[in-house]
């Protein structure tokens, strides 16, 4: 057996996978926080408690364990956000819903995405990486973009063009579908600055059903829908 086979049996081995895993969490915490360039290659071996060249030998360099990272975070999401988005796309292609029952699915999707991304402790180290990719795009973009970011953006797109009567490729139904993302982002961007000037402590039930019900409100807004009357939940 060559030397390179006894490698990669030993990189697949019970260790070499928790050694693995330790580096993409370090990763994951650490690029998240500080950037890509702002974190050692011996601050990531040292939060991961492996030795430096374990780095190199599990993933060939630091832009390895970058878009590593990338492939967890699809992953991750993947695991809460896929099941949502192949019901919706089995429902358009089943049903043929009409404008107001597009609506109904696009409020349950931000519903979960709003749980998910403001909710979530884990959303925290994420979703400054991929800020970050958005501002300056490495290789990693492209990572997230095919297995994330697009798939969100077509469902976007199919739902509101539905709701409007638009082509999910027109450009007013991506601009409008962008609007309606971004409110959850700035939500959590501007996390601290909110919870400064309101006094919150964290986002927690009631905080999150207060922020659920100002974006559902600027959603029919933003779609042309009506208002709901407060205190009636989130869905139409």
């Amino acid at each position: 057996m060559t030397a390179q086979s006894l490698r990669s049996r030993a990189g697949r081995g019970p260790a070499g996978e928790q050694a693995r895993q330790r580096l993409i969490e370090a990763g994951l915490d650490l690029f998240g926080r500080y950037s890509f360039d702002g974190v050692s290659t011996r601050v990531l071996a040292d939060r991961a408690d492996v030795n430096l060249a374990a780095i190199q030998y599990y993933f060939g360099s630091k832009e390895g364990l970058y878009q590593a990272v990338a492939n967890h975070i699809v992953e991750e999401v993947k695991k809460w956000l896929e099941p949502a988005i192949s019901e919706i796309e089995r429902k358009l292609e089943r049903d043929s819903p009409t404008g107001e029952q597009c609506f109904s699915l696009l409020c349950n999707l931000l519903d979960r995405l709003t749980i998910k991304l403001l909710g979530s402790s884990d959303s925290k180290k994420w979703v400054g990486i991929i800020m970050r990719e958005q501002m300056e795009p490495t290789d990693a973009f492209e990572i997230l973009y095919e297995g994330l970011m697009k798939p969100i953006d077509l469902c976007f797109f199919r739902l509101v063009g539905g709701t409007l009567g638009l082509d999910p490729q027109d450009q007013e139904t991506k601009l409008r579908a962008y609007a309606i993302k971004g409110q959850l982002l700035i939500f959590h961007v501007s996390r601290a600055e909110l919870e400064r000037s309101l006094n919150w402590q964290a986002y927690r039930s009631e905080e999150l059903e207060a922020i659920r019900s100002i974006i559902l409100d600027h959603v029919r807004a933003i779609l042309g829908m009506p208002l709901i009357e407060r205190g009636h939940g989130i869905a139409p």
